[in-house]
């Protein structure tokens, strides 16, 4: 009797190198110096855009376009593919209210998880302190320096203390995706509360209201509203609702509760 012998053809596998796959792709097992077509499943990271594929984990270019175009020529040898990332830049935008102060130093666009770091001017004669916002949280100077890590499209506020020149601020409070005000007003004066929803991961947004531990919106999500300002600044924070979820048992082929 004479029996087959078999050798097994050199695997090929997809690391998605700090990133994650919603489906990843099956590890294949094609002939040596056979041309295999690269899976359409792409995955994703936080911050990062694909660019392709490498052999290399910590390839910068990658040798495989994320389009699929280019083949590989299996190797003779087990293969790990790995995912190469280039860093999504966001685009930072600023307003100050009032023209006794300057931003010095801050870039209008900077790479996911940079350092944002700059100063304020202030002019002569220029009365009040600066109140500087990012994303609608106050960020305190160090050693007359201000700074922030840029995690996705940043808003920079820079707001005057005395009630000189009145801002509304609104802060996600958790979430992401705070709408913000352009304008600057004065006492007496009305602002739209704007309708832009912010997200929060396992929330539901219920509106805005001025005390960040507030469980019930006093400016609701859908409605149309509008704040009258005072003598000073405002700042609205949205309020959140934990969403609940229903976890179901199986006792797959078994019996209780």
């Amino acid at each position: 009797t004479l029996y087959a012998v078999w050798k097994r053809n050199p695997s090929l596998s997809f690391d998605a190198n700090g990133g994650a796959f919603s489906s990843a792709p099956e590890i294949r097992y094609p002939a040596a110096g056979s041309e295999v077509s690269i899976p359409s499943a792409t995955p994703e990271r936080t911050g990062h855009i694909f660019a392709g594929w490498s052999t290399e984990k910590g390839a910068s270019i990658a040798d495989y376009p994320a389009d699929g175009s280019k083949k590989i020529t299996m190797p003779d040898a087990d293969t790990v593919l790995y995912a190469v990332w280039q860093k999504q830049k966001y685009t930072i935008t600023s307003k100050v209210a009032s023209d006794g102060f300057e931003i010095v130093g801050l870039l209008g666009e900077y790479e996911y998880e940079a350092t944002a770091t700059f100063t304020i001017k202030t002019a002569a004669g220029a009365t009040g302190e600066p109140l500087v916002y990012v994303n609608g949280e106050l960020l305190a100077a160090k050693n007359g320096e201000y700074s922030f890590t840029v995690r996705g499209e940043s808003y920079v506020l820079v707001a005057v203390a005395d009630g000189s020149a009145l801002t509304l601020v609104y802060s996600a409070n958790g979430g992401t995706g705070a709408p913000y005000d352009n304008n600057v007003y004065k006492s007496g004066d009305t602002a739209a509360i704007l309708s832009a929803t912010p997200t929060r991961y396992g929330y539901t947004f219920l509106g805005w209201a001025e005390d960040p531990e507030a469980t019930e919106a006093k400016y609701k999500k859908g409605e149309t509203n509008t704040y009258t300002f005072g003598s000073e600044s405002a700042v609205l924070y949205a309020v959140w609702q934990a969403n609940t979820y229903t976890v179901s048992y199986d006792a797959n082929g078994g019996t209780g509760d």
